[in-house]
């Protein structure tokens, strides 16, 4: 029996040190290595052997050894392992600086410890610098007669952008790395330029088309020199105009200044006030000293022709007193708020000419009146505001601190879509009040000619048509648009409204039509309207995604971004600007290299062909201090020109919202089931006691079981008693 229980002791003991120490295997590192890519990233390689899954493993790497060491490099993506074995781990890094040393090793984490690997090294190769470009232009007719056309074609080389320059009829501006372009009509000998570029260089290239047969006289009948002299010339006098501006206006006592003017149609120019000999006859254009001032001064001059005359004056205001230097003063209502609330910030200043704000936030900073006020909108970290005045004697400044409560680091505003979430709050994006501008290409045409009308809208949805020459009242497109008016013979105003279910907008242009001239032959020469329209699609303007739309603290998100244009014509000057939720970290994009400003991104794109698309992927990850549910918002804005030359907009957004916290499993958990194996050092602990006091009681319990009792009962006779031993 003594052997049974000596067993049972025994066997209790090695199960109770399997379930204690069996199941604390830590994970192993055997090794890592790392293999050449590209001049700027590598391939990370390494063994894990996992211990008890699940296991964690990623690697860690930085240009500084020690921060490798204490854990503080960057992180690749974690790779999980659920299977206990020896499994090979990869990971490419890339956005890595050529010829440089890098430290790296692996990191390896299940529920019972972390195993780190040596931290190794690798050296990146030097990038080889891209081929220069080269262009070449030509013309397919380097001759042609007046009036006459050709067609100029380029191709280039290892060039990532060219910009034509010179030329005629539209020439000038971005080009496509290989295309042609029809010259249109010429008149003159012309010469075409183009230069296209890449990191390394650039290369240029030039063709020259002669025009011959040239005429050399006015050929329109109607021109008062028709037969003569090139330019023709009509009979019809413009009003005349003129400009008077001064050098400085405002001057110390005893300084001088210089007076500029310049007219046009006019025969004869008079100036008068002023002093110094100003008053009098003057040149159409010219410049003019004032000579010493003691006083401020009002300098006029009126230019004539024989259809009228235009009048100009500027002042010059002389400082008195060029000793005083000015003083400013700037004050706050409220220097003490919460955060999120705003105050105002108020300033006097005394002789001075000019003020300009400096730090402060929410547009302070720039030029400001003499005296003034100013909201500083909502504030949520202490900020200064300061102010500077000027004159010609010297400079002041004074500044305003505006203490701002931090405790109240959450939005409160119930409406905000991250109510109770990181400051500052953030709300829907809701399509705002339209805008609608007209213009045409001519407000001031001959009797009996015509113009062109051109608009332009942004959150429009429709548009209608007023006022105007037969054709023009009634619906009309959201734009970019065009109108041709067909021939004038009055003054006319076409007026556009364009709404939405926010509101609405109205603008008009007036196309003035000068008289007749009796007794002249009007010719009009015949023309042509060519409409060449392009856009990002108005129903899909930018399509964003996101890859994780749940993700917890530390996770990387990839955001991307597609654009496409649905037009028939190229469009340029694309700009598109993200503004990263304030819980994510910016990591990298492609293909594009982004303008960075805090936590907005800047993509200059350039230009977008017709029925051509386009996208730009960015990483991120996620803050570990980034609470749970919290909504991320990623609104995104895509700007270009179209082929008229107005400016567009469109924008997107898309959220996720992060992950919830898992919460600690307790003591009390199922003892078999998962969260029963302790987290920490107190919790090992606890087992170890838990364990050992099972141990005893279950030894205890063996030793009463096989204990031998003897009972003894000694015998009386006096008392009638006799003794008894029991033994069991």
């Amino acid at each position: 029996m003594k052997n049974i229980t000596k067993k049972l002791k025994t066997g209790f003991l090695m199960l109770s040190a399997i379930a204690l120490f069996g199941a604390l295997t830590l994970p192993l590192v055997p090794a890592e290595t790392a293999y050449a890519s590209a001049c700027d990233s590598r391939i990370l390689t390494g063994t894990v052997e996992t211990g008890t899954p699940p296991t964690h493993a990623r690697f860690e790497y930085s240009t500084n050894s020690s921060t490798v060491s204490n854990g503080g490099g960057t992180p690749t993506p974690v790779q999980v392992f659920n299977n206990e074995g020896t499994f090979p781990m990869q990971q490419l890094i890339s956005g890595l600086n050529a010829s440089t040393t890098y430290y790296y090793r692996i990191a390896v984490t299940n529920n019972y410890g972390t195993s780190n690997g040596d931290v190794r090294s690798f050296t990146t190769d030097p990038c080889a610098s891209a081929a220069l470009p080269t262009v070449s232009l030509t013309a397919d007719s380097r001759s042609v007669t007046y009036g006459g056309t050709s067609t100029v074609r380029w191709t280039s080389q290892n060039a990532t952008s060219c910009t034509a320059s010179g030329g005629t009829n539209g020439w000038s501006g971005s080009k496509n790395l290989s295309s042609s372009f029809p010259t249109g009509a010429l008149y003159s000998t012309t010469t075409y330029n183009i230069t296209c570029s890449n990191s390394s260089g650039s290369a240029s290239d030039s063709v020259t088309i002669s025009v011959t047969n040239q005429v050399q006289t006015c050929q329109d009948p109607s021109a008062i020199n028709y037969g003569g002299e090139l330019p023709c010339r009509y009979n019809q006098t413009l009003l005349p105009t003129v400009s008077l501006t001064a050098d400085d206006t405002n001057i110390d006592s005893g300084d001088s200044t210089t007076l500029r003017w310049t007219s046009q149609n006019a025969t004869s120019c008079t100036a008068s006030g002023g002093t110094n000999g100003w008053s009098g006859s003057k040149n159409l254009s010219g410049s003019f000293n004032t000579g010493s001032l003691t006083s401020t001064r009002v300098y006029s001059i009126t230019c004539s022709n024989s259809s009228g005359s235009a009048v100009d004056s500027v002042t010059i205001n002389v400082d008195d007193d060029n000793s005083n230097e000015p003083t400013v003063d700037i004050n706050a209502d409220d220097t003490d708020i919460s955060s999120g609330d705003s105050t105002i910030v108020r300033w006097d200043s005394d002789d001075a000419d000019t003020c300009r704000g400096t730090n402060g936030t929410n547009g302070w900073s720039g030029s400001k009146n003499l005296s003034g006020s100013f909201r500083t909108g909502a504030l949520y970290s202490t900020t200064t505001f300061k102010i500077t005045c000027t004159n010609d004697d010297g400079s002041d400044d004074d500044s305003v601190t505006i203490r701002v409560n931090e405790n109240n680091q959450v939005c409160r505003d119930t409406g905000a879509i991250n109510y109770l979430g990181n400051l500052p709050c953030r709300y829907n994006v809701v399509n705002n009040q339209p805008t609608v501008f007209i213009t045409a290409d001519s407000t001031n045409i001959a009797f009996n000619t015509a113009t062109n009308i051109r608009w332009s809208t942004t959150n429009a949805t429709s548009c209608t048509a007023s006022g105007g020459s037969v054709g023009w009242a009634g619906p009309k497109s959201i734009g970019p648009g065009s109108f041709y008016t067909g021939s004038l013979t009055g003054t006319r105003t076409y007026i556009i409204t364009c709404s939405n279910n926010v509101g609405s907008a109205t603008d008009s242009v007036t196309v003035n039509v000068r008289g007749q001239v009796l007794g002249v032959t009007t010719v009009r020469q015949p023309s042509s309207l060519v409409l060449v329209t392009s856009t990002v699609d108005r129903n899909q303007p930018i399509v964003p995604t996101l890859d994780n739309t749940n993700p917890c603290p530390g996770d990387e998100i990839n955001y991307s971004i597609t654009y496409q244009n649905i037009g028939t014509a190229l469009i340029t000057g694309l700009v598109l600007r993200i503004d990263l939720p304030l819980e994510v970290d910016y990591l990298s994009s492609t293909p594009y290299n982004p303008m960075v400003s805090g936590q907005t991104l800047i993509f200059n794109l350039g230009t977008l062909g017709a029925n051509k698309s386009g996208t730009v992927s960015v990483r991120v990850r996620v803050r570990n201090d980034v609470p749970a549910g919290a909504a991320l918002n990623f609104p995104a804005t895509l700007s270009y020109v179209d082929p008229s030359g107005f400016p567009q907009s469109v924008s997107a957004n898309v959220s996720a919202n992060v992950c919830g916290t898992v919460a600690a499993v307790t003591l009390g958990a199922n003892v078999f089931g998962a969260g029963f194996l302790p987290n920490s050092i107190f919790g090992w602990l606890l087992l170890l006691i838990l364990i050992l006091i099972l141990i005893l009681l279950a030894r205890y319990l063996f030793s009463q079981s096989f204990q031998r009792r003897t009972v003894t009962t000694l015998e009386q006779p006096a008392l009638g008693k006799r003794t008894t031993t029991t033994t069991l």
